[in-house]
């Protein structure tokens, strides 16, 4: 049995995806939902599913964002994008992320069904989509665009900022920077964030301050989370990487 969960901004699109699932594929069930991005990554990490299928637009942190955090402490778990027709292309690109399929708007029991069905041939789908994915790399104005997001992200990391946002202010699809980013700064948004965020903390942690008031001040609410990915990157707690300090 197939645990699913749900993302979509949309309680509507929700339910009717649940429907589908409940009456038409057996071999999957609903465990949870959300209608945003942070909602969702808080939920994923507790409910742990098996599948997640998310819009690429969605408040508080973009699908695509969220697939490339979760999968930092859940990184076999099947992610499927659900995307509109204008983003359609660039969601072809988010196979690179390890996303395994795709489904575009409106979401229909035979195409939910199919991409359910075709999981277990990845290998096949990711061969076919990646012979007619178009390359990207580089004009002017990308370059412009990725100095402009790398300034905010420096100027903004202390906030819950997310790709969607970024994108928002280098005037940009956001799939398309996700890609554009990746192939120009060297690592993707998610990671480079993080990194930024992490580097910060350790300077601040290194000065002695509470490690929760350290969360607050490089972007994470939740000073449980913020402890996870520290020492996902450090092999070490916020606390203990203090005492080495001290040392």
């Amino acid at each position: 049995m197939q645990r699913i969960f749900l993302v979509d901004d949309e309680e509507i699109v929700i339910e009717g995806i649940s429907t589908i699932i409940e009456r038409h594929i057996p071999d999957c069930i609903v465990t949870g939902s959300a209608t945003d991005g942070i909602s969702a990554r808080n939920q994923i990490l507790e409910k742990k599913p098996d599948v997640l299928i998310t819009d690429i637009r969605i408040p508080g942190m973009d699908g695509l964002s969220l697939i490339e955090d979760v999968r930092q402490f859940m990184p076999d778990m099947i992610c499927i994008v659900i995307s509109g027709y204008m983003e359609f292309e660039y969601a072809r690109r988010a196979l690179q992320m390890g996303v395994k399929d795709y489904i575009d708007k409106p979401v229909t029991i035979e195409k939910l069904k199919k991409s359910i069905e075709n999981l277990g041939h990845f290998e096949i789908i990711k061969k076919a989509e990646q012979e007619h994915i178009p390359e990207v790399r580089m004009t002017e104005t990308g370059h412009s665009a990725i100095d402009k997001a790398l300034a905010f992200i420096n100027d903004n990391y202390d906030r819950d900022i997310g790709l969607s946002e970024v994108a928002s202010v280098v005037d940009m699809n956001p799939a398309y920077l996700c890609v554009l980013f990746k192939e120009n700064v060297g690592e993707s948004f998610i990671k480079y964030l993080t990194k930024v965020r992490i580097n910060k903390a350790k300077s601040l942690l290194a000065k002695g301050m509470k490690v929760v008031d350290v969360s607050e001040m490089v972007g994470y609410n939740d000073c449980r989370y913020f402890s996870d990915i520290f020492k996902k990157h450090e092999n070490m707690t916020p606390n203990e990487y203090k005492s080495s300090i001290r040392v």
